[in-house]
């Protein structure tokens, strides 16, 4: 009789920690991909070599009002 009760909490608590783990995977596979793309992203956000950086972030602010500058 104890071992009709036991397995269906058994397996709600499997149930529980393959949902954890799943999720925990999700977040470190996201922390992982953010970490390795972010020298990139700092890469292409970056002024042409002929462009000043007062002028790129000036060209950053009007891309952000008017798309038309982008």
């Amino acid at each position: 009789m104890t071992e009709l009760f036991s397995k269906p909490s058994a397996h709600r608590y499997s149930d529980v920690l393959i949902h954890l783990s799943e999720w925990l995977e999700m977040i470190c596979m996201q922390a992982l991909l953010t970490l390795a793309l972010w020298p990139l992203k700092l890469m292409y956000k970056r002024p042409r070599p002929e462009e000043s950086w007062p002028a790129w972030q000036a060209n950053q602010k009007l891309c952000r009002v008017d798309k038309r500058y982008c």
